[in-house]
This record gives C-alpha cells, structure tokens and sequence, in this order.
C-alpha cells in the first residue's frame, strides 16, 4: 500500500509534491494500490516512483516524468499521457487501453502483455521498448519510431501504421491482421514469422529494405510485397533467400585521422572478401558525441583501431564501454581491438586494462610490409567468420519455437522450483481467489487446497511455461487463462530453495535460469553463472532484521532473490529500498572502507551471498562484472553526490571518519570539482588540488603528488576542509595521471597492506 506521507503530499497538488521531490532526492516514494483517477497531474515528477497497482484511469497527465518509475498492473485506461516520459519504465500487464500517449517517451519501456488497445501513439518514440505480448489492437501508431524495438507475440490487429518506422525490430509471431498502412517502412527486420500480413490494408506505397529481405529469408507473402509498391522482378528475387547460406556481417573501423590511410586498406580488403564494411573517423573535439547506431546492426564487427594517435583520446575510453556493453548485452556483437603500436601497452587507464584482459588483440604493428599484413589480416577474417556463422548455421542452431504442448506430452516439461499466482479472477467457477497459488516442482503442479483442479488451467500453464522458457525470459511474467465462463490471472515466479546451491546432487538449471534475468549476470553465459553458483551461499532473513550494521567491515556482496531491504542513513533516514534482483554490501568491497549504512529487513528477505575473497576472485576471472560494479558503484555514488552538490558550491567540511579518503575523492571526481582540500591528519597538515574533477597537486609528510596522495589515502582519521578556485600557481598545472588509476592503485595498496 502507498504511504501515507506521499499520498498525503500528492493531494496537495503537483507543485508541492514536485517542490518535495527536489528537496528529497534520494527517497522513492510508494504510490502503490493508490486511487488517483480523473486527477489532473500534469507536469508531475514520479520518476522511480512505485506505482504498481496504482489507479489514474482517465486522469490528466500531460509531460508528467514516469521515468524509471514502476507501473506494473496500473491502470491508466483512458488517461491523457501526452508528451509523458516513460523511459526506463516497468508497465508489465499494465492497462493503457485508449490512452493518448501522442509524442510519449517510451524507450527502454517494458510493456510485458499490456494492454494498448485503441492507445493514441501518434509521433510517440518506442526505440528500445518490449511489447512482448502486449495488445495493440486498434491503436494508432502513426509516426511512430520503433529502433530496436520487440514487438515478439504482440497483437497488432487492425493498427493504424502510416508513416511508422520500425527499424531492427523483433516481429517473432507478431499478429499485423488486418492493419493499416501507407509509407511506413520496415528496416532490418524479420517478417517471416508475421502473421497477417498478406490482410493488411495498403493505402499507398511502403517500403521494405534489402536487408528485411534478407533476414526474412524470402518467407513474406507475395501479395503483401507487391502491395508496398516493389516491382515483380525484386519480389522474384526474394525466392532465391530462402535457402540462402552466405554469410551475414557488417564491420565497422572506428579510427583516428591520422589512421586514415591504414583504415582504407582494410575496408577495401573486406569488401573483396565479400564483408561489408563503414569507417567511422573520431577526432578529438566530437569525443563526446559518440555514434552508436553501428550496434543496432545484426551481426556487427566493431574494429577499433589503437594507436599513439587514438589511445590517448578521451572519445576512446568511451568508445571501448560501448563496445563492451553491447557485446556483452547481445551475442551478435563482436569487438576486435587491432593494434598498430605499442601504445596499448603503455597506457595504464582501466579501458586499456579491460582490452588486454579480455580481447584478443590483433597485431598489425607490421602492416607496412605487406606479407605481414596479410598473414594479420587473413588471420583476422578467419576469426569474424568463425564467430559469426551463416544464417543457415544459425537457423539450424536455434531450437524451434513451440507455441502450444498438449497434456499428453507433458512427460517432456521439467518444472522449476515455481509459484503462479492468482492475481485477478473473474466469475471462476471453481472459486479461484485473489491470492490462491498454484506450486509447480519437478513435472508435478499442486493446486490450493480445496479448490479444484483445472484441466484447462494445466493446459494453459503447460502451452505458456513452455514458450516463456524458450525466449529465456521465465520470470515475473503474467498471463491470463484461456477460459470457460470465467476467467482468473495469473503471475508466475521462481522459488529458490537452499537444496539448489548444495555442491553435490543439486540440478542448477532452475537457479542459472532465474540469475540470468538479474541485471548483473546477463553479461555472462550459462556455463559462467554456474560457476558462479557453486560459490554462492543462501540464506533468509526475517522482517526487522540488521543484515548489515553500519561501521562494520564489509564481508559479503548480497543479491536479492526475494523480499526487500531498506537501507537506512543516519538518524533512521531512509536512503533506499531495494528489491529482487539488486545487490548490495559492493561498495564497502569495492572501496576497503567500513559499511555506511544499516541494512534493515522489510518483509521477509532471500539473499545468495558471496564473501569478500570469492568476490574479488570473481571480478578477476570476469572482466564484464569489474565493468558492471565499476557502473554500479559510479551510479550508487552519483546518487550520493546529489545531496552534496549545494554544500560543495560553498564550501564543505567533514571528518574522514564519516567520509574515508577514496569515498571523498570519488565525490570530487565524480562532481567534476575545482577547488583545494586541506586536511588535519596525524602526521601534519595536507594539500591537495583538484581541476574538474582530476588531481593537479598533492602534498603530504614530505610526499608530493601520487606518493603523497597514496598516503592521504590510507589515512582513517583526520579533518578535511573544501575551498572552491584555484590560487593563481596552480591554474595551469599538469594532472597528476589518470584519477581512476590513481584511485584503483591506491586501493590495491590498501589491500596489500591489510593482508
């Protein structure tokens, strides 16, 4: 239920309660189950805001930021959303039938099974968003943009499509029966699996690029390519796709300018091998506008060129963790550093670091004599063909789609340790209640007690597990039963017992399953999250318990599998609540410092743990979760920084017993600050000078620069005191080296010291 304190500030209007949210950054506020329809709040901030369950059918809610916020089962059937920002957003099963959502912002938005039916979308951007499921019959998706968007077992009936651009998408099993369109255009995307294509209502020209052909492998009907306007002799040419086994890639060379010439040696020698090829020349002063477009194309080949001319360039480091967040996000993406020097090796930033740990760099410092580079780049193609098959390799790899399994072959179904939920009913004549369960274990479902079993509802959990599992995707999702006179809702989770991470008899399967869909292991495959697992404890704790006291060392990293955490701040302030899938206790791992914060029990709790040594081993042998925590510590920081950005336009004081050294120095960092930090320490007084952010002097017990600053670092008690601006000498200093190596170093020292 919402509390009472932010529905009271809520009815107070949308001017106190925003004026409230500035003024208290870090609270997320629960307006769940709350009653907000016909309200007129437009304008309103409920970014991260729980809203789950929450009624604003038919309110007004113009421009109003749901960014991030969580609206899953909410009802805003009717309500006027235009302009509204639902960025980031959770509308899982959420009812938005009949909105006007006209020039809505719903990237990265996940709109599992939602309803949108009759929705107004017109000049809405979709980029990004997951309709997996989701109902948008009759709505209006005129002008829409829809980049990478996943429309997979969607119902799209009698939409209206005009000038709609789908590009990248996922139509798996998408329904398009009967719509409508005219210019709209489908770019890179599979029709293969489309039903209804050969209904849809043209009323003027569309256009289908080469590459939908190519990916659909020729199974779009004839009639609805000759209604788009493509002339006979192209729709001939689509037969030939069907079986067709050349293999799919595109490269791009992302370069200095001064590399231009090695660059255009290697695009030409790509296009004779039959690659298709683009260049992308950075210069230092576009650093900050990174094109990322390139990932969104099937089966890329990102060649990042390193050289003395490129490696010391900020657009580089930020290249390099685009690379590797969509490499690591999707199979299809593929990062090969080619190296022309030894530049890398000399650099000692954590991008740099990342490369020679985890990419097999490709040596072509010899590239002036041609055999050398030859022998380089006939090596090179060979690994881009090895890793990225055919699309007939591929076809046969992947297991087909089942769309329904009877009874009778429900020998074949494996269950995980589940729970399906009853979480809507409708005139069920066998009495289903809000809140009965329905256990699932083995090849076995356990239904409430004296209610009676349902053939149909086993026909229905069997037909829609068996789906869910094989898009890799089977947690958290609702459905609803087929139904005879009645009909009920229901959601399913996965339980996880202790048994699962005994190291002997326990089949993983059901725990690999459920971690994947957790942010920080869908970087990694299978056979990685089990290793993992076997060094994983679990443990349940009760409501009102201290799983973490503040001053105490830190010991483990917890992940929540079920239930909630509150983290508490000083004087009980709440700082956040934490739920499924979260983790906490990294940053004190991270930064050797004592736990900041209470972490307190909400409800009852389910965490895996990972103690401190098996911690540090995991984010050596995984490169992809250094980077995640390095995100994730940044992020939680950021957060922090927030509620201290006023006190440091201003000055600032402290005792490095509330604040350790590295956590201050990542504030500075972080905030991008100028200024000098004086400190009282043990032995003698400290000077240190920061210039956006970066280290330009520091002196300390006869140290300077990087040596004194590792001594402040290892300093646990003491005062500090922050002056904005810089005294004249030291305005145009050098910085002392990269700050995140400076930081890392001093860390590690720390480290070496304890043990």
């Amino acid at each position: 239920m919402a509390k009472k304190q932010h529905l009271d500030i809520i009815k107070q209007g949308v001017s106190t309660w925003n004026k409230w949210r500035g003024n208290n950054p870090l609270e997320k506020p629960d307006l769940s189950n709350v009653n907000l329809c016909l309200v007129n709040l437009s304008y309103a901030n409920f970014s991260r805001v729980n809203l789950w369950e929450a009624n604003l059918n038919k309110g007004r809610l113009w421009d109003a930021n749901f960014s991030r916020a969580d609206l899953c089962f909410a009802d805003l059937g009717g309500t006027d959303l235009r302009k509204a920002n639902f960025e980031g957003a959770n509308l899982t099963s959420a009812d938005i039938s009949g909105a006007n959502l006209a020039q809505a912002n719903l990237r990265n938005t996940k709109l599992w099974g939602t309803n949108l039916g009759r929705a107004f979308l017109n000049k809405a951007d979709l980029s990004g968003a997951d309709f997996s499921e989701a109902n948008l019959s009759h709505a209006n998706l005129s002008h829409v943009m829809c980049h990478e968007t996943n429309f997979s077992s969607a119902k799209l009936m009698n939409t209206k499509l005009t000038r709609a651009y789908f590009s990248h998408g996922d139509f798996s099993d998408t329904d398009l029966s009967e719509s409508l369109m005219e210019w709209t255009t489908f770019a890179n995307a599979d029709l293969s699996t489309v039903r209804g294509l050969e209904t849809i209502v043209h009323c003027g020209p569309s256009t289908v690029g080469t590459d939908t052909l190519y990916r659909s492998k020729g199974k779009i009907p004839e009639i609805f390519l000759r209604r788009t306007g493509m002339p006979d002799n192209l729709i001939r040419l689509t037969e030939s796709l069907a079986d067709y086994p050349k293999r799919f890639c595109s490269c791009f060379i992302t370069y200095a300018p001064e590399d231009e010439t090695f660059a255009e040696k290697l695009k030409a020698d790509f296009h004779n091998n039959g690659i298709g090829c683009w260049m992308e020349c950075k210069e230092e002063n576009r650093g900050k506008r990174i094109q990322i477009s390139k990932f969104g194309v099937p089966n890329t080949v990102l060649l990042l060129i390193i050289s003395k001319n490129s490696a010391k360039n900020k657009w580089m480091e930020k290249e390099v963790e685009a690379a590797f967040d969509h490499e690591l996000r999707r199979q299809n993406i593929l990062l090969l550093p080619i190296s022309l020097d030894s530049a890398i090796s000399d650099i000692r930033q954590s991008w740099a670091e990342a490369i020679r740990r985890v990419c097999d760099l490709r040596d072509f410092s010899q590239y002036r004599n041609s055999e050398a580079y030859q022998a380089a780049f006939n090596q090179l193609l060979k690994n881009i063909r090895e890793h990225l098959p055919s699309e007939r390799q591929k076809q046969q790899s992947q297991p087909a789609t089942i769309h329904a399994i009877s009874t009778r072959g429900s020998e074949s179904i494996h269950f995980p340790e589940a729970i399906y939920k009853v979480i809507g009913e409708n005139n069920c004549p066998l009495s289903y209640k809000l809140g009965d369960e329905l256990i699932l274990s083995e090849k076995s479902i356990t239904f409430p007690h004296n209610k009676a079993t349902c053939f149909i509802l086993i026909e229905d959990i069997l037909e829609v597990h068996t789906k869910y599992e094989g898009t890799g995707r089977s947690s958290g999702y609702a459905f609803k039963c087929s139904a005879c006179t009645g009909s009920i809702r229901l959601k399913y989770r996965e339980v996880i017992s202790e048994d699962v991470f005994k190291k002997s008899g326990g089949d993983t399967g059901a725990i690999v399953n459920l971690l994947s869909t957790f942010q920080m292991f869908q970087a990694l495959d299978d056979r990685d999250i089990k290793h993992l697992i076997s060094r994983l404890k679990f443990k349940k704790f009760g409501k009102g318990d201290l799983i973490i006291r503040k001053g105490e060392p830190g010991r483990n990293l917890y992940i929540i599998v079920s239930g909630r955490i509150e983290v508490v701040g000083d004087g009980g302030i709440s700082i956040a609540v934490m739920g499924r899938g979260e983790v906490f206790g990294e940053m004190s791992l991270l930064s050797g410092n004592p736990v900041g914060a209470i972490i307190k029990v909400m409800e009852p709790v389910s965490v895996l743990y990972l103690d401190a040594n098996n911690f540090k081993s995991l984010l050596g042998k995984f490169p992809s979760l250094q980077m995640y925590f390095t995100r994730l510590l940044a992020r939680r920081l950021a957060e922090i920084q927030d509620m201290r950005t006023e006190e440091f336009s201003s000055g600032m004081l402290g005792k490095l017993s509330e604040m350790p050294p590295s956590e201050l120095f990542q504030t500075f960092n972080i905030n991008q600050k100028t200024g000098v930090l004086t400190f009282k320490l043990p032995k003698g007084n400290a000077v240190m000078a920061f210039r956006d952010g970066n280290l330009i002097r520091a002196e300390y017990d006869g140290a300077r620069d990087q040596k004194a600053f590792y001594k402040v670092m290892k300093e646990k008690e003491g005062s500090f005191k922050f002056s904005p601006g810089l005294p004249q000498e030291d305005s145009d200093a050098e910085e002392i080296g990269d700050f995140m190596w400076l930081l890392m170093e001093g860390t590690k020292q720390l480290d070496e010291k304890t043990a």
